[in-house]
């Protein structure tokens, strides 16, 4: 592990388009102490060849070509390989403000925080987004963290929009094989941390792209690895005798599964979707530590699933 060193780990596949806009805007970030590593995942496009370009022009970026396995895959072969002290990472087909990691950095440094994260910009295809500086941070304690209301969910749990200690990952690696990695990784790497700061910039240029996982079509396995994340974090805190965060994450799971309902019940799950929201309502419903508009979400589905998108109004 090289100190101060932030390894920057980027997984490629079929990008061929935009890959050169994100491997310059981490070439020129104004932090300069970077190893950027390109995990070409099996791409059967010209990325590769690309890779190669930009790591024969510049001697900080290393390329892995690897068999494709996926995007956690791809990125647990970049945590292995990596060398610094801090790792992040970047989506191929989104890029980044020339700052980020500067600020990302130094916010971690100064709060001696084990994970900093910044806000992000979405945008479309042929559009050209800025970054949205503001000032000001936030110190936000782990458990606090993982129990935010407040907060647009996806954004929170994403790993793209942090920079993370590198001894986080000691044990943790993202699930190969499944939708929605970063939702069953990142709240153990926050569980882990001494502490999370929060810089109230925009610096992450967010790409909304056809055909991307986040925009694809609702399937049964996009729906039970949302599932199974959602799960699996609950069980976590229970073994880890956090009973209030437990009874957080089943409120939310409920909230997940409710978003669900109408394509399990389309699909013949329906009744045994209704039961299993009901029960996690009824072992939530007295708990502390979910919040009241939770209670009222899920009890008025549980009363009336016909009129639940009415209720919640």
């Amino acid at each position: 592990m090289v100190k101060n060193l932030i390894s920057i780990i980027v997984p490629v596949y079929k990008v061929e388009k935009e890959l050169g806009e994100c491997i310059e805007s981490l070439m020129h970030q104004t932090y300069k102490n970077i190893e950027i590593i390109l995990v070409d995942d099996g791409s059967p496009d010209k990325s590769p060849e690309i890779c190669e370009h930009y790591a024969n022009i510049d001697s900080r970026i290393r390329v892995i070509h690897k068999e494709n396995g996926g995007l956690s895959d791809a990125r647990n072969y970049g945590i292995t390989e990596a060398n610094g002290e801090f790792l992040g990472f970047v989506d191929s087909d989104d890029f980044v403000a020339e700052i980020m990691y500067e600020k990302l950095f130094e916010a971690a440094q100064s709060t001696s925080s084990d994970i900093s994260e910044c806000d992000c910009v979405r945008f479309a295809d042929g559009e050209k987004p800025n970054s949205i500086i503001k000032e000001g941070q936030k110190i936000i304690k782990p458990k606090e963290w993982i129990t935010e209301t407040n907060l647009n969910g996806f954004l929170n749990c994403v790993a793209w929009n942090k920079l993370y200690r590198r001894e986080l990952f000691e044990g943790v690696r993202y699930p190969v094989g499944r939708n929605n990695e970063d939702e069953a990784t990142t709240y153990k790497l926050v569980y882990k941390a001494n502490k999370i700061v929060r810089i109230e910039s925009s610096l992450y240029f967010y790409r909304q792209r056809s055909g991307s996982i986040t925009n694809s079509k609702i399937t049964a396995k996009i729906i039970n690895d949302k599932y199974t994340a959602l799960k699996e974090k609950t069980l976590y805190f229970d073994q880890n005798g956090e009973k209030s965060i437990a009874d957080f994450c089943r409120a939310r799971l409920a909230i997940s599964m409710i978003s669900f309902y109408d394509w399990q019940k389309n699909n013949g799950n329906g009744k045994k979707w209704y039961l299993e929201i009901r029960s996690l309502f009824k072992k939530t419903f007295f708990s502390k530590a979910v919040p009241y508009k939770y209670k009222v979400y899920i009890g008025g589905f549980v009363l009336c699933p016909v009129l639940y998108k009415y209720i919640s109004k």
